[in-house]
């Protein structure tokens, strides 16, 4: 895989990796026990992403080093990761909920607590480690009462215009964030 995406890449390197896998088995607290369930979540969700990224983090580097500024963007190199507010631990207020999210929980606060992890670690490779939670979306995995369609996203290209003025041109305070759907960072 690598080999193709430096063929296509060259001597630029690869100036953005875009992380958009994403798994959702229900699993709940008060259920027998399947590691197998939670494993599945974990795999996709945060291992996958980790392993994904570390297999890209050369040429992810060999894109940085074209810069001799200081500066974080995406016109540099970036990791950037589709999370979820699932993953969050303070505003987890509904727990497995009726929708069986356990599993899916902690393997999305894995992927975030990842990225913060790897955003220090880029820190001196000046590589830009960015998450962005779009909201419940009405896919197959988001099914049909997610609150928020594909086509009805465009309303949210505002926020879009946010995460692109906010992450372009990123100071290191800045690129250890996440943006949510409410525009909240």
């Amino acid at each position: 895989l690598t080999y193709q995406v430096e063929k296509i890449v060259g001597d630029r390197g690869l100036t953005i990796l875009l992380n958009n896998a994403g798994i959702y088995v229900k699993y709940y607290t008060n259920q027998e026990p399947d590691r197998d369930s939670i494993i599945r979540n974990f795999n996709t969700n945060a291992a996958g992403v980790a392993v994904l990224t570390q297999i890209f983090l050369p040429l992810l580097r060999k894109a940085a080093a074209q810069f001799s500024t200081d500066e974080f963007s995406t016109s540099r190199a970036a990791i950037v990761n589709i999370s979820s507010g699932a993953g969050s631990i303070s505003d987890n207020t509904t727990g497995s909920g009726t929708m069986g999210m356990l599993a899916y929980r902690i393997s999305k606060s894995a992927l975030n607590s990842l990225m913060k992890t790897m955003s220090i670690d880029l820190e001196q490779d000046h590589i830009l480690v960015a998450m962005f939670c779009p909201g419940w979306v009405v896919t197959d995995m988001g099914g049909q009462n997610a609150q928020i369609t594909v086509r009805g996203y465009y309303k949210y290209r505002l926020l879009t215009s946010l995460w692109r003025s906010w992450f372009l041109q990123s100071t290191s305070y800045q690129r250890n964030t996440m943006v949510v759907t409410s525009g909240e960072i």
